[in-house]
């Protein structure tokens, strides 16, 4: 994994550290901008899609941060798509507080939605303490950014 085919590798490779690791927490505090989270999100919307593993929880620490990273200008994903030609969204979620974090298809004349593909979900730590019973089966990465 890493970079884009035929793109060298410009940031901080969280994938490679943790899978190289066999830890089962890998914390990385490092400078703004220098590629933790785009490796990290980028590298499991490559595995996911490949059937290599499952879903995603983005946590941040309350509501209002995650709303924020829901955002168009604050979505994390929004490098990812401008480099990868994909259209990665936070959409509502339909029955919990958060979002559903969606890999769009969308029909190429009209722009309209023609499938999501849910590779995840934004959750904030503030909403997790009203978690009972949760399966969280189908998920292998929690991504807590900016603790």
């Amino acid at each position: 994994m890493g970079a884009p085919k035929g793109a060298s590798i410009k940031w901080f490779d969280t994938w490679a550290r943790a899978a190289a690791s066999g830890c089962a927490f890998c914390f990385f505090i490092g400078g703004r901008g220098i590629g933790k989270t785009f490796s990290t999100l980028l590298n499991h919307r490559e595995e996911y899609l490949g059937g290599n593993t499952g879903r995603v929880i983005y946590m941040r620490i309350s509501g209002a941060e995650l709303d924020g990273a829901s955002t168009p200008d604050d979505n994390p994903y929004k490098k990812i798509n401008h480099k990868c030609g994909c259209d990665v969204e936070f959409l509502p979620a339909k029955k919990a507080k958060g979002y559903r974090i969606c890999d769009l298809v969308r029909d190429p004349e009209t722009g309209q939605i023609v499938k999501e593909i849910q590779i995840g979900v934004g959750r904030s730590l503030a909403s997790f303490h009203n978690l009972r019973g949760v399966d969280f089966y189908d998920y292998d990465l929690i991504y807590f950014d900016e603790f």
